[in-house]
């Protein structure tokens, strides 16, 4: 390949393949979200395996580079990726000396300009690039999200069990989630009686800043102020701490009226088997089958990313509540907040009140 020596290539491919990151393309494509990389994320093309996506990436970037720091764009993701793992392994080694080796041979006097690798690829579309201040929304929104914990009572007693979910602010004290995850039952269980449900309310626990093990502030649930079965959604009343309150942590903002297409990206906050914070990204597939309410989308999420927010990428704000996987499509499902929201202005109209006037 003109502009990369052959034995240099085969190193970028290998390296490249062998990271995390090349898994799959949602994994990948949630690496490009990163401020350096953004601008080309929209432009990735998936593959149907880890080296695959290597060559599928190389050829996209290799003669990109950033308007304004006009450093190459390939150089930046390998010290992207670089940073993502500790200075003592190998695959930091490894995606450093590449990054030096590489940029060394770009600026070499070798024309790179009219070259072909592999497939020469066009894309003559406007993309939308991120703004800084767009980034830095992203970045608050983080604050905003937390790990619920619901401890199961059955007939008064505690059990072994600790469902755990996702919830987020969508007003200063007032945190939304799963209805799934606060009843904390499962199909085979007894139905649900109203005295373990306030145990299980008032025992609940949603913490914020776990982006680390053995880190985070938790705040107790107080009430459980609105919920809905069939919309799947559960809205609770924290009580507040005087040592970290939760008006310094802001709230979510809503987009309601978002008309959905296969341009829509996503991106979703979440705590995926109750591990610390962690985020994917993904795209609107379609409305579900008849249920209007109810989206398809295709960005990661396991257990315990039930109640995560579904965040529109243009403007960093809420469509949709995260709720569980399309077992026959292979999707996952969220519900639309303004579905949500409907349903909450009928059922308690002050609450909605509040939530609106929020904003």
């Amino acid at each position: 390949m003109p502009g990369i020596p052959g034995p240099l290539l085969a190193s970028l491919r290998d390296t490249l393949s062998d990271c995390d990151e090349f898994e799959n393309y949602n994994t990948l494509k949630a690496v490009f979200v990163h401020e350096l990389l953004v601008p080309w994320r929209k432009r990735l093309r998936s593959a149907g395996n880890p080296l695959g996506l290597a060559d599928e990436t190389i050829n996209l970037l290799w003669q990109e580079s950033r308007s304004d720091t006009k450093t190459n764009a390939l150089v930046l993701l390998l010290i992207v990726l670089r940073d993502r793992y500790k200075p003592d392994t190998d695959l930091y080694e490894r995606l450093d000396g590449l990054a030096c080796d590489l940029e060394q041979a770009l600026q070499a006097n070798i024309p790179l300009a009219n070259q072909t690798y592999i497939v020469q690829q066009a894309n003559s579309e406007t993309r939308h690039m991120l703004f800084t201040a767009e980034w830095l929304k992203l970045l608050a929104s983080i604050q905003a999200v937390g790990k619920v914990s619901v401890p199961q009572v059955m007939n008064g007693r505690l059990t072994k069990r600790f469902p755990q979910g996702t919830g987020w602010l969508i007003a200063s004290n007032l945190a939304m989630t799963c209805w799934h995850t606060i009843r904390a039952r499962s199909a085979m269980d007894k139905p649900l009686r109203r005295e373990d449900l306030q145990l299980q309310v008032t025992n609940s626990m949603l913490t914020f800043d776990y982006t680390r093990p053995a880190e985070g502030v938790g705040y107790k649930v107080d009430t459980l102020e609105c919920y809905s079965h069939g919309l799947d959604y559960a809205l609770l009343r924290l009580r507040d701490r005087s040592d970290s309150p939760l008006r310094d942590r802001g709230f979510l903002k809503l987009d309601i009226e978002l008309p959905m297409t296969s341009q829509t990206d996503f991106y979703i906050i979440q705590h995926p088997k109750g591990q610390p914070q962690q985020q994917g990204s993904g795209c609107f597939e379609r409305i579900k089958q008849g249920q209007p309410d109810r989206i398809l989308h295709n960005a990661p999420a396991e257990a315990g990313t039930s109640g995560a927010p579904v965040l529109n990428v243009d403007n960093w704000q809420v469509v949709a509540l995260h709720s569980g996987e399309d077992q026959i499509l292979h999707l996952r499902e969220a519900i639309l907040l303004k579905a949500i929201l409907s349903d909450v202005k009928q059922a308690r109209p002050d609450l909605y009140s509040e939530i609106i006037n929020a904003r």
